[in-house]
């Protein structure tokens, strides 16, 4: 269907093609033709709020985000916005009050949960974090940056067993994945497990051969 220059979605669709392409400032002028038509358009705040960001402008970032959440108060996407620009600008308590609000208005947003555990978890909140890395597994359980964040956490929470379910969940789907065999054996040899470590040792050295071709670095053990 065509939309004409006066339809906020004609410039949301244009900002998007500009956005995909890398065109940030041409994507931002789209977003504020949207949002000048559909002042209450909280997507479109959002967006034009994730590519000022891009474009280095923080605090512009951040108003728009605020524009996005007096518009639509239950937008679970403005809130998680918002807490990553807070997060990246050190402000972890205020993200974590972002994160809690993207959740709280949407249970089931993965990115959220995991995004809060990462806040929570730098803050030192390790228990609480652990439970939120729970809810982004129980959101996706296929997801594996949702079970390798939990079973890090679960790792400094000395929870071995569900670092462990975590680790073989990622084994299960990729048996080279060699950050997880190799977490995996440092908890073997902790509980002098051999056969285990016997058995991944060579699912860790093919996974890291596969990074070094890929030109990977490997991960740090944490």
């Amino acid at each position: 269907m065509e939309l004409s220059p006066g339809d906020a979605r004609h410039w949301m669709r244009i900002g998007n093609r500009m956005r995909d392409l890398g065109a940030f400032e041409d994507a931002a002028r789209c977003y504020r033709e949207c949002v000048a038509r559909a002042p209450d358009y909280a997507i479109g705040w959002v967006n034009l709020g994730l590519t000022l960001a891009d474009l280095g402008d923080g605090p512009g970032a951040d108003s728009a985000f605020g524009s996005a959440i007096a518009a639509d108060a239950t937008s679970a996407e403005a809130h998680c916005a918002r807490g990553n620009l807070r997060l990246a600008r050190g402000e972890r308590a205020a993200a974590v009050a972002s994160f809690r609000a993207a959740v709280d208005a949407r249970p089931d947003y993965g990115i959220a949960q995991h995004n809060l555990a990462v806040a929570l978890t730098q803050g030192g909140d390790i228990a609480v974090a652990l439970a939120a890395a729970g809810e982004a597994v129980r959101c996706d359980p296929v997801h594996p940056g949702f079970r390798r964040l939990r079973a890090e956490i679960a790792t400094t929470a000395n929870d071995r067993s569900t670092a462990i379910g975590d680790y073989e969940a990622l084994l299960a789907a990729d048996p080279d994945d060699a950050d997880a065999s190799m977490q995996r054996i440092s908890i073997a040899s902790q509980q002098c497990d051999w056969d285990t470590i016997d058995r991944l040792l060579s699912s860790a050295l093919r996974g890291l051969e596969r990074q070094i071709a890929c030109g990977e670095r490997p991960k740090r053990q944490v």
